[in-house]
């Protein structure tokens, strides 16, 4: 998953039916939403902040302005919002989901899995719950954990790509290398733009020595995601075993630049029921 977290961890924003006939805290509200969709963070927080003001018990307000802030790189902000979430409702599956986000963002990867188990308990189909936990567990190290999780979601719903690609990470940590490539295919399959599938298959390309299909697939990952600090380190690794000590350099030193950004997976941000 991409850190990213990609810390490539699943991050789902509250879907709301929009009404004939709605308030003017709601109006703000889905104000918010559309902005968010056109990747425009900091005016959706404004608009988030005008609803709540208008309308302090409004939870979809605070749960996507944690949304906002967490893509912002405000992961305290957004950690306050999905608590105050979670003080309203205590049975509220997502807050805990994003607030398990929001903490393994910050490598708090036993607090990020103690949410998500929460939100488990709570909707034991969480997806977004799984693939995040999973990602925890790969960072604290425990990869047989991680499996589980991952195969948990596929097992809820089989056609979400980053399950797959972040499942795909995991076998590459431990050496299943036929499995990664395996479930890269399948993530490409379902999404042909899941710049971590690329990037593990770089990976597991790299581990195997076979360096020009490594170079190739870190290409199309970095086509799709240019700040992808893991795909930057794997071409620039590929390149020096091939002897290209410039253009290595030129790509390790993006990676540290960009502190290379795969941590353990991909977030993604979808719309769910």
């Amino acid at each position: 998953m991409k850190l990213f977290l990609k810390i490539t961890f699943v991050f789902s924003c509250l879907a709301i039916l929009i009404s004939s006939c709605i308030s003017p805290s709601d109006k703000y509200l889905y104000d918010g939403l559309s902005r968010i969709q056109s990747a425009d963070y900091r005016e959706a927080v404004i608009d988030f902040n005008k609803s709540i003001e208008l309308n302090p018990l409004n939870t979809n307000a605070y749960i996507n302005r944690g949304v906002a802030k967490f893509l912002l790189g405000d992961y305290e902000g957004s950690i306050q919002d999905n608590s105050k979430v979670i003080e309203f409702n205590p049975k509220d599956a997502e807050a805990y989901s994003n607030r398990g986000i929001d903490k393994v963002a910050l490598a708090d990867y036993n607090g990020g899995i103690q949410d998500c188990t929460k939100a488990i308990e709570i909707d034991p189909k969480k997806i977004s719950a799984y693939n995040t936990r999973g990602g925890a567990r790969t960072a604290s190290g425990d990869l047989t954990g991680a499996i589980s999780d991952y195969n948990k979601a596929i097992e809820i719903d089989p056609k979400i790509a980053f399950s797959y690609s972040n499942r795909a990470d995991v076998n590459n940590k431990l050496g299943n290398y036929i499995k990664a490539i395996e479930d890269c295919k399948k993530a490409l399959l379902l999404d042909p733009r899941c710049a971590g599938a690329f990037c593990t298959r770089g990976e597991v390309e790299n581990n195997l020595t076979e360096y020009y299909a490594a170079i190739s697939d870190f290409c199309k990952a970095l086509e799709i995601d240019p700040a992808y600090g893991d795909a930057y380190f794997g071409r620039g690794n590929a390149k020096l075993k091939l002897g290209n000590k410039d253009g290595a350099a030129e790509d390790l030193k993006k990676a540290r630049n960009l502190k290379r950004n795969k941590a353990f997976g991909q977030i993604e941000i979808i719309n769910t029921k």
